[in-house]
């Protein structure tokens, strides 16, 4: 908050002007429940978001397939994900954020496509401009 609100040379980069195409909305409570769902924002900036900050996950996959959005499951995530679906390094990633006031995430595995290769190919191409514009990046290595 004290960079965002004190840092002349911050806050021009978390103004809101950059979203991903899709980022999960981890709902507006501190110690919510609910389960996450994604959203587009070119569907909604200036309207659904409340915060212009978002944080991002980067985390090696290692040898397992981690919960992933696919084109068949897509229209599911939109409307939730089950929180008992969610490998531990997501779900603690989205405790950090929402301990620290961040209601939305980005994780390239539940916001890239991974079984279209348009999708992949138009946003892994984006991926420096979300690391950099994101508030946060939580790097989990070792998971």
């Amino acid at each position: 908050q004290d960079c965002l609100q004190n840092h002349p040379e911050c806050q021009p980069m978390f103004k809101g002007s950059y979203f991903p195409t899709r980022l999960l909305d981890l709902g507006q409570q501190l110690l919510s429940s609910e389960p996450p769902k994604l959203v587009e924002t070119k569907n909604g900036i200036g309207t659904e978001f409340c915060s212009p900050a978002y944080a991002t996950l980067s985390h090696c996959w290692g040898n397992s397939q981690p919960l992933r959005l696919l084109m068949q499951n897509k229209l599911q995530h939109l409307q939730g994900i089950p929180l008992s679906a969610l490998p531990r390094v997501f779900s603690e990633a989205m405790t950090v954020c929402r301990n620290l006031g961040i209601r939305y995430l980005w994780i390239d595995s539940l916001c890239i496509c991974q079984d279209s290769e348009e999708d992949w190919a138009q946003e892994s191409a984006l991926m420096g401009a979300i690391y950099s514009h994101a508030i946060l990046n939580i790097a989990a290595t070792g998971s």
